[in-house]
């Protein structure tokens, strides 16, 4: 340096010698560690500073020291653990490791307080050009510098008077930097408390000016030193002058700076030291360390002022109250006399482990060393710190080389040993510098190496490639801890790695010598070492495990593999099933593995397996896949195809699927295989020879399960349909169609397909309707007979469910015109029954003699014409009075005559079972059969099947004509004649209608058979006046004869209307008897009164009842047909219960669509009328044969009425009698009060129930194969694109389920889904699309899948769609030849525009956040854009990111 000279340099020299030469000390805490630096002592700043007069520790053991330079300025060091100096700190100073703090005219340090940040704070006094001392605060940064944040270029000069010199310095909670000071100059000593800012500058918010003066108890006081308890208290200890000596005075002051009275007396304690009167010795407080809970020690110079020169080191302790702790020395002070040599002046204290130490300058004969002493934590001296000295807690050290030394500062190490820094001077007074560390000599080291890596299996060698772990933390150090681990892993001779624990790896096998060298605090080093085997992996084995079965299309079919790894674990196991060589199977670490096969026929499986440590092997196996067991009569239904093997039966089966459904790359596939007969959307299809059909499903397995294709084909089959009851045929050969949209695609009509003879052309695609049902256009062709004329239009073929409902009419079309000559027919319809029968309907225009109008059907069967029918249009004038009003004629030429009402209505076997129904009745309402057991005149046939069997005839011709003759008489006449096959007569009828004068009405009817039979009916009726009429009057004639038998009645009746009164008389004469009957009908009742005889009987009068009936004689003759009585024993009774006539009633079949036999029950109105509460509802399904009711009243059977969707009303009657009406039967049991209902063929549709106002209360219902409508309601709560449905659901059949539905112009979708009755709310986000209003829908499905209602049931306002967020923190990285670029975002889908100044230019559109592409050169700069799109096409924010391909990572060296 500039300012060395070669006097300090020679000083030095004779310094170094004497501690190269000086004896070894015994170990102790007191003794010199010579092993440390430099022979005990820290380097020496080239620079020449010294006078250390604090010391800071760093917690690794580096410390720092303040000290002054030659030239009186402040210096501050930081030193290594080692005691040298540290060059990364103040690196740039001339004298690495030290920075120089000038001010004025010197510098003399005082405090040194490190942050935890790294920053430094100095303190201490400065020296003005006049000598006047000032308060230097300074802030050094962690790496050596004056702070220039902190006040004027990193230092603060302040004073407070003339003089001012700074005792202490410590640091806030808050931040705040306190400086303790003694004032001088200003008459008497003064205290200082100064407070300032973190920024260096006086704080003006604490005291006057950002500082406290004061003078404990009014005397002149002097502050040494400053400490902070853990509440932030202020502590401060010097002296305070007293008469007649300088006393020990400690203070506490609040954090805010006031004087804590509670503290001692009024704020402070003065105490006397034990052993030091007053009246001889000066106490001077000099150090202060205050715990948390602020229990003071002080450490006090305590010296002689009169008599022989003494100088004591003096203790005390104080409680936090401010009093003396009596526990500690005596009555809670100490002093000691270190004799023979004194300690001076005692500087420094420092607490170690159960005590404290002492340091200062002690006089040895003619010089003054550095002096030591220690204690415990009560203040008795600790004799074990020196126990070989005569004092034997304390001790001296000579540093320098004569000169005067004494410690300023004392410091612990990590290890727990002192460091003492202060003055050293050589005789000439020259300043050397003097930081030592004690403790005796440091001891080596021990190294200890672990080696650990992952071991699947103990004890197996280390991979190529696999990380090692080296640890050293069991290394240990006797006399402190380890500083520094290093590492030589590949044994090369070079330590490349440092820590305790490191991580490494070796490429390829090798046996690797590693060395571990570890250093101490003390700088002392020890080796140990150890090897590493690297060994590569060897490969498993694997084999299937033949199975004993094989594998069945369509169904899970478990493999099996066995594998053994000669140094590990097998860890996965992954199976190709579709022989692609994927393995796509991942079975983890199981070896067993389930697929199922679509398709029978041989197929390849194969088997890889993975070791613990990545090696591979696999194997193959061959099997035969049988076909998928046969699924009798399912019902597939996808998007609008449904496809079933039941029901229709071209080819004579039933039908057959083999159904496999698989698995593959996120799609599932569904095929179904048959060789038999099935139906598509009602279109029948028939497997032809060998050939097989293959229904073919495949959507997406997850997420929106979307359809992705639907294909059915053939090799050979033949499509047909019915529709309209008619059979048509399409095509026959193979098949390919498309199911998955709206029509099927690929449909194809053969030239050769026709209907009945007919050619027939189809003009339309084959369209899916939503139910199941297909449909198409056709035009058909006309009979030659007809010219060949072509259909007016197109007719409309639907196939399905509801072609096959019987109320469907027959295949028919329409002709406008055919010419016959002069004969004009149309409009023509033509009919086809779909059995070889073709009805032709037409009007004909005959122009002459009169231009009359003809309607005429025409039937004709296998070629031959079956019935004839012609019906006159308009009246047709005669050359009488006499018009005729209508012509009719009907004739059927057999061979078998078809039944008409209005020619011969009873042909053949004619049910006459009082409805079937009833035994349906029978197993629902058990009751029943107790009714018909005690009304057998009602109900004996009831649990039987009863038929009338007549003869059918082989000819019948039938007429009718109208004649009217001006207003005198109107009437019509019908005729017929009916030819049988022997031995059965042929039967001719008459019957006429006639109105005389518009006032009397006859009617006349006769029947007669060539066999003899004559039966003649006539009756005469009027009333006055005839609108209206109060008077009405009737007689009439009726007589039978049939061999010798024989009935002849006649009667006459009159009523006077207003008077509500009848009278009457009938006369019978028959082989049985003769009777006459009165009777008198009144609003009061009526009586019958009368006299009766049985030929050969006497006569009989009756006063009440009287009836001609019952002298009646029953006639039947050959054609009135044959009673036919057979118990109801459905198949599979025993025949003993058929023998016994016990009728067994067959229960009706449940599930499937139109045809259930659930019940359905509900609670009656509570109201006493109950049909003014409104009619219960009831929906029917169509087709049925017939449907059956019961209900209860409260004390009666109810008096029910009934209302069909198609206006039916049916009234079961009021009071207990039974009502029989065409297709219904209502039944009466008074005893349970309920009312049984029968109707055949019920109307589809609702039905309401009400009970009649004179009618019991309705208590419960059941119903056979109806339901009750479902109810439901529902309100959209919440806001934005969280939304909630409240929705109540009532009368939901089990197994059904409603979908509630969002709908509008905007969007719409699929809310979610509601299988039970009740309350509850569903939380949804509102579709994509645009805003605005969107209607509240629930769709009910039935069990059976068929949609059963759809239900309006309000409105929202859907808000605009979200959009996506937009990406954030764009990351790049090299992967191989790829880079991969991750960001951060949700969206539906997210377009990445990737784009650089060297040509690169990339759009990819991707699902998950990440993308990766070709690297490009290191250091290319990329334009990155990431746009969010979601499922309904709504963009997000484009980002923007720019980034460079990073450079490649160096390969460590091993």
């Amino acid at each position: 340096m500039s300012h060395s000279s070669p006097a300090l340099l020679a000083a030095l020299f004779v310094f170094l010698i004497s501690l190269l030469v000086a004896p070894a000390a015994n170990a102790g805490t007191f003794d010199r560690d010579t092993t440390w630096a430099h022979t005990g002592l820290a380097a020496s700043p080239a620079d020449g500073s010294a006078r250390w007069a604090a010391v800071a520790m760093l917690p690794d053991g580096r410390f720092l020291a303040a000290g002054r330079t030659p030239t009186g300025q402040a210096a501050v060091a930081r030193f290594t653990a080692a005691g040298e100096l540290d060059t990364t700190w103040a690196g740039d100073q001339p004298t690495p490791g030290l920075l120089v703090v000038s001010a004025q005219n010197g510098v003399a340090p005082a405090a040194l307080s490190v942050r935890p940040d790294g920053t430094v704070l100095l303190g201490g006094t400065t020296l003005a050009v006049d000598s006047t001392p000032s308060l230097l605060v300074a802030r050094l940064t962690a790496d050596g510098h004056l702070d220039p944040s902190f006040g004027t270029g990193g230092t603060l000069i302040t004073t407070s008077g003339p003089e001012t010199t700074l005792g202490g310095l410590a640091v806030t909670g808050d931040g705040h930097i306190l400086v303790a000071a003694t004032a001088t100059g200003s008459g008497t000593d003064r205290g200082l408390l100064v407070r300032l800012t973190a920024a260096g500058a006086r704080d003006a918010g604490f005291g006057t000016g950002g500082e406290v003066a004061f003078r404990l108890g009014g005397a002149p006081t002097t502050v040494s030193d400053l400490a902070l308890d853990g509440a932030g208290r202020i502590y401060l200890v010097g002296s305070r002058v007293t008469t007649p000596r300088r006393q020990l005075a400690v203070a506490r002051f609040t954090a805010a700076g006031a004087l804590d009275t509670t503290y001692g007396t009024s704020g402070y304690a003065a105490a006397d030291l034990n052993g030091a009167s007053s009246a001889v010795y000066e106490v001077t407080g000099r150090r202060l360390r205050v715990d948390n809970a602020g229990t003071a020690l002080v450490l006090a110079a305590v010296k002689s002022a009169t008599g022989p020169t003494s100088q004591l080191i003096g203790l005390a302790r104080l409680t936090p109250a401010g009093a003396l702790d009596g526990s500690f020395g005596t009555g809670g002070t100490r002093t000691q006399d270190v004799s023979p040599s004194h300690v001076m002046d005692p500087a420094a204290l420092v607490t170690i482990p159960g005590g404290f130490v002492v340091g200062g300058a002690m006089t040895v004969g003619s010089t003054t060393q550095f002096g030591l002493a220690g204690y415990l934590e009560d203040g008795s001296p600790d004799q074990t710190l020196n126990p070989g000295g005569a004092t034997k807690n304390a001790a001296n050290l000579q540093v320098g080389t004569g000169g005067p030394d004494r410690i300023a500062a004392l410091a612990v190490t990590p290890q727990g040993r002192l460091l003492a820094a202060g003055t050293s001077q050589t005789p000439s007074e020259q300043n050397l510098s003097a930081i030592v560390r004690l403790g005796g000599d440091a001891h080596a080291p021990q190294a200890a190496v672990k080696l650990s890596w992952e071991q699947a299996v103990p004890g197996r060698a280390v991979r190529p490639g696999q990380t090692v772990g080296f640890d050293a933390s069991a290394s240990t150090d006797p006399d402190g801890a380890i500083a520094q681990y290093e590492w030589d892993i590949d044994g090369d001779g070079t330590f490349e790695r440092s820590g305790a624990k490191v991580l490494g790896s070796y490429p390829a096998p090798t046996q690797a010598a590693v060395t571990l060298r570890v250093t101490d605090a003390d700088g002392l080093t020890a080796v140990s070492g150890a090897t590493v085997h690297v060994q590569a992996d060897q490969a498993p084995k694997v084999a299937f495990v033949n199975p004993t079965t094989a594998p069945v299309a369509g169904k899970p079919f478990l493999f099996g593999a066995s594998a053994n790894d000669p140094d590990g674990t097998i860890a996965r196991y992954a199976f190709d099933f579709d022989g692609d060589g994927s393995y796509e199977t991942d079975a983890g670490t199981s070896p067993l593995a389930t697929t199922t096969f679509g398709h029978k026929g041989p197929a390849t499986v194969g088997v890889r397996v993975t070791d613990d440590e990545g090696a591979t092997a696999t194997a193959k196996l061959n099997v035969t896949v049988k076909d998928a067991p046969c699924v009798e009569n399912p019902v597939i239904k996808i998007e609008r195809a449904v496809i079933v093997t039941q029901g229709a039966d071209v080819a004579g089966g039933a039908g057959c699927f083999h159904g496999v459904t698989t698995d593959k790359g996120g799609v599932r596939t569904t095929s179904y295989t048959t060789s038999g007969h099935f139906r598509v959307n009602g279109l029948e299809v028939d497997t032809l020879g060998s050939s097989e059909a293959t229904l073919e499903w495949k959507r997406n397995k997850s997420g929106d399960k979307k359809t992705l294709s639907l294909t059915l084909t053939a090799k050979n089959a033949r499509v047909e349909g019915t529709a309209q009851q008619t059979d048509f045929t399409f095509h026959e050969g193979s098949i390919n169609w498309g199911l998955d949209g709206t029509t099927i695609v690929g449909f194809v009509v053969d030239p050769s397909a026709g209907i009945g003879g007919l050619p027939l052309k189809v003009l339309s695609a084959v369209k899916l309707g939503t139910d199941g049902s297909s449909s198409l256009d056709v035009l058909p062709g006309m009979p030659p007979e007809l010219l060949g004329k072509t259909p007016s239009g197109p007719k409309h073929l639907v196939f399905g469910p509801s072609a096959n409902a019987s109320a469907l009419g027959a295949f028919s079309f329409k002709v406008d015109q055919i010419p016959l000559g002069v004969i004009l027919l149309g409009p023509v319809t033509v009919s086809y029954d779909g059995a070889g029968s073709w009805l032709i309907e037409a009007e004909a225009e005959i122009p002459y003699p009169v231009p009359t109008k003809v309607a005429g059907r025409l039937v004709i069967v296998a070629g031959h014409v079956k019935e004839v029918d012609l019906e006159l249009k308009g009246a047709l004038p005669t050359p009488t009075p006499i018009i005729i009003q209508s012509l009719g004629l009907h004739i059927d030429f057999g061979p078998k005559v078809a039944p008409k009402k209005e020619c011969v209505k009873t042909v053949g076997l004619v049910e006459t079972t009082p409805y079937d129904l009833y035994k349906a009745l029978d197993y629902y309402v058990p009751q029943l059969r107790q009714l018909a057991t005690a009304n057998p005149q009602y109900f004996g046939d009831l649990f039987h099947k009863t038929f009338q069997r007549y003869p059918v005839p082989t000819f019948a011709l039938c007429g009718s004509i109208g004649l009217s003759l001006a207003e005198v008489i109107d009437a019509d006449v019908k005729f017929g004649f009916a030819r049988y096959d022997n031995p059965y007569p042929n039967l001719f009828f008459f019957q006429g209608h006639a109105t005389i004068a518009k006032a009397i009405d006859a009617e006349i009817a006769a029947e007669f058979t060539t066999d003899g039979y004559v039966h003649f009916k006539a009756d005469v009726g009027g009333g006055y006046p005839k609108s209206d009429p109060w008077v009405e009057w009737n007689v009439g004639l009726d007589f039978e004869y049939y061999k010798k038998q024989f009935n002849a009645e006649a009667h006459a009746a009159l009523t006077i209307v207003p008077l509500e009164f009848t009278t009457g008389a009938n006369v019978l004469v028959s082989n049985k008897g003769v009777a006459a009957c009165l009777y008198f009908k009144t609003f009061l009742g009526t009586w019958r009164p009368g006299a009766g005889a049985m030929w050969g009987h006497g006569p009989t009068l009756y006063l009440f009842g009287c009836d001609v009936k019952d002298y009646k004689v029953v006639i039947t003759h050959a054609l009135s047909g044959d009673k036919v009585i057979g118990d109801i024993v459905p198949p599979g009774t025993s025949a003993s219960a058929a023998k016994a006539g016990t009728p067994v009633v067959k229960a009706m079949p449940t599930g499937g669509h139109g045809n259930s036999a659930g019940l359905v029950r509900y609670e009656g109105k509570p109201t006493a009328k109950a049909a003014q509460a409104g009619p219960d509802p009831v929906d029917v399904p169509s087709g049925l044969p017939g449907t059956v009711m019961a209900f209860k009243g409260a004390d009666a059977p109810p008096h029910v009425i009934l209302r069909g969707p198609s206006g039916q009303v049916f009234d079961s009657g009021a009071g207990n009698a039974p009502v029989q009406l065409p297709g219904f039967a209502a039944l009466k049991n008074d005893k349970l009060d309920i009312t049984e209902i029968v109707i055949e063929k019920p109307a589809g549709g609702r039905w309401t129930i009400e009970a009649a106002p004179d009618s019991s209360r309705l208590v419960q219902g059941i119903q056979a194969d109806g339901t009750r409508p479902v109810t439901a309601t529902a309100k959209v709560t919440g806001s934005g694109h969280d939304r909630t449905l409240d929705y109540t659901v009532k009368g939901l059949p089990a197994g059904s389920r409603v979908e509630f539905t969002e709908a509008g112009a905007g969007g719409g979708g699929r809310i979610g889904a509601v299988r039970a009755d009740g309350r509850g709310t569903l939380a949804f986000h509102p579709a994509g699309g645009a805003p605005g209003a969107r209607e509240i829908k629930a769709v009910v499905y039935g069990a059976d899948g068929f949609v059963t209602a759809r239900l309006e049931l309000g409105k929202y306002t859907a808000p605009a769609p979200q959009r996506p967020a937009g990406a954030k923190r764009l990351t790049v990285k090299r992967s191989g030849k790829k880079l991969v670029l991750r960001w951060r975002g949700k969206a539906y889908r997210q377009q990445v525009d990737i784009r650089s100044s060297k040509g690169l230019n990339v759009t990819r559109t991707v699902k998950r956040p990440t993308t990766a592409i070709a690297l490009p050169a290191a250091g290319t700069k990329l334009t990155v854009m990431v746009t969010g799109t979601t499922k309904a096409g709504v963009k997000g924010p484009a980002v923007r990111f720019t980034t460079k391909v990073p450079t490649k990572r160096p390969k460590h060296r091993k």
